[in-house]
């Protein structure tokens, strides 16, 4: 079974990577099942939405994909109410929007096959670097199984102290598995950065290197550079860096610019150059978009041991792999490979920019270096009979946190207690109301509902609304405020509908179950009530002032 040299697969090594794949991506859509099963059952008296697993970013994912379902490349963010042109952006989910336009099916459908096929597609790339990397089959075990299940400490300091300041309960980017149970586009930068990595470790490796051509893998760096800007360009610096100083270094040691070399780091920089200008234009020139995108990105890092807690038991095996790269600082896998990390950590911890953003893909060089320590020191302390008894232990045990985040929305779907907490499901008539908003086919149109709610209609309705998304909408906090204070209020305010800046205006406004939590909506009294789904009503707005 043992491959003849490092970069061959076998076809049985390939039906297990794939047998594995499948395994994972079934155990992350498993939840689905039960949800089927308690609607089949009648045990529920609500709506499921569509999505389990992050489901705030993903009904933006959701509406960006309905945006796009009748044509258009330009992403229309749905959450926010302002007009505004559009962007070129998040073009994996214009195509499944376009997608789903063609085959009449549901944006939730087409985007639940895409998170399947994204994620079988990452592990098979994950065991692909492994195999560029080592000859071993064990060891090409060892990285993957580190690579696609690892996570870290978060779930066992979070019962002590706040769960949400661990990154592995957090950001799904930097876990292969947890990513596969959020998105589509972070699966596939995974991919894409283990498809560049296996072309860097060997373009950067001490023996003669080949200029790029199309059969050498040229064709992989060109065409996986772009995609990565194009998916998730905050990805693609750290691993760019890496790159270019890995190779920096190399002519300061050879004493000798490599030329080679030189023509790889042009055919992984000048792809993704003109997508990351556009992306420079739009945010200077675009005041809409740019500020949906800034408030977006910014994410505090936690604490430093917060971080290496986050990273778990793949870090602390990983020791004596660091320890070793750094002393030595080898030309086999080594340089590159610590560069990368020390440049995620760097951009992570400064204080301007994403910072937590640049997360994504790094438990890739911690489990390179976590299967480096285990078959070059771990092993050899282990005692040989319970050897594998302990590496059976040790990999559930690196998969809690991962595990804790595929079962954690469950407990609270159906619990009508929580619903508040919660927006992963809504009353029946909700949905009702949503397909008679879609049916009007009105341009154009604006709704007002409460935040839980308005996080779902650019999904189902395909139109905007005032506030429904804490990063998505312009502004998120002073509308989620405004919105709460119009359903509150005990005295009427219709200039609200018409737009902070007269520049958009209201037509239509739900009073249901969810908006009556809020308060009175005294102002729909002075609407007209066009639509009655049980206990919800739908008013529309036909541009009076208040009084």
């Amino acid at each position: 079974m043992r491959p003849a040299f490092t970069g061959y697969i076998e076809p049985r090594e390939w039906r297990w990577v794939l047998i594995i794949s499948c395994g994972l991506a079934l155990l992350a859509f498993s939840p689905f099942f039960w949800i089927s099963y308690q609607s089949l059952a009648g045990n529920t008296d609500s709506a499921f939405m569509g999505l389990l697993h992050g489901h705030i970013d993903g009904s933006a994912n959701l509406a960006r994909m309905s945006s796009a379902q009748d044509g258009g490349w330009l992403v229309n963010y749905l959450h926010t109410p302002e007009p505004h042109d559009g962007a070129l952006t998040d073009l994996i989910y214009i195509l499944l929007g376009r997608l789903a336009g063609m085959t009449s099916l549901s944006v939730v459908v087409i985007y639940h096959v895409a998170r399947v096929c994204a994620a079988v597609f990452m592990y098979m790339t994950i065991y692909h670097l492994a195999a560029t990397i080592w000859s071993r089959v064990r060891t090409r075990r060892f990285f993957f199984m580190l690579a696609s299940m690892g996570s870290g400490l978060g779930w066992l300091f979070g019962l002590w102290t706040d769960g949400a300041a661990y990154l592995d309960l957090t950001e799904p980017g930097g876990f292969a598995f947890y990513s596969s149970l959020t998105s589509v586009h972070l699966p596939l930068a995974i991919a894409s950065l283990c498809l560049l990595a296996s072309v860097v470790i060997t373009v950067t490796r001490p023996d003669e290197t080949p200029p790029p051509t199309v059969n050498n893998g040229g064709v992989t760096v060109f065409c996986v550079s772009l995609v990565l800007a194009l998916l998730y360009p905050l990805a693609f610096l750290p691993v760019a860096v890496a790159f270019a100083l890995n190779i920096l270094l190399n002519w300061t040691g050879d004493k000798r610019i490599n030329t080679p070399q030189a023509h790889w780091l042009l055919w992984f920089l000048v792809p993704p150059l003109p997508v990351l200008m556009y992306y420079l234009l739009v945010l200077r020139h675009d005041p809409i978009v740019s500020g949906i995108w800034t408030q977006g990105l910014v994410i505090a890092p936690p604490s430093i041991a917060a971080f290496l807690i986050s990273l778990g038991l793949p870090l602390l095996i990983a020791v004596p792999g660091l320890y070793r790269a750094v002393r030595r600082f080898e030309r086999d896998g080594n340089q590159f490979m610590l560069i990368w990390l020390v440049m995620i950590v760097l951009l992570i911890y400064l204080p301007v920019g994403p910072q937590v953003s640049f997360i994504v893909g790094v438990m890739i060089p911690v489990s390179y270096f976590a299967t480096r320590a285990l078959e070059d020191v771990w092993m050899d302390y282990l005692p040989a009979n319970p050897r594998y008894a302990l590496l059976i232990v040790l990999f559930p045990l690196v998969f809690v946190s991962n595990a804790l985040a595929l079962v954690a929305p469950i407990r609270t779907i159906y619990d009508d207690t929580e619903m508040g907490d919660t927006s992963l499901h809504l009353p029946f008539e909700y949905a009702d109301a949503f397909r008679w908003i879609a049916q009007r086919d009105e341009p154009d149109v604006i709704v007002l509902a409460a935040p839980d709610v308005g996080l779902w209609l650019p999904v189902w309705a395909r139109v905007r609304v005032v506030y429904g998304h804490p990063t998505q909408t312009l502004d998120a906090s002073q509308k989620r405020d405004a919105v709460l204070a119009w359903y509150s209020a005990e005295t009427c305010d219709l200039d609200f509908l018409r737009g902070e800046s007269g520049d958009y205006r209201v037509r239509y406004v739900l009073y249901g179950r969810m908006e009556r939590r809020i308060g009175s909506a005294p102002c729909l009294d002075s609407l007209t009530r066009v639509a009655n789904f049980a206990t919800l009503g739908i008013y529309r707005y036909d541009g009076r002032s208040s009084p």
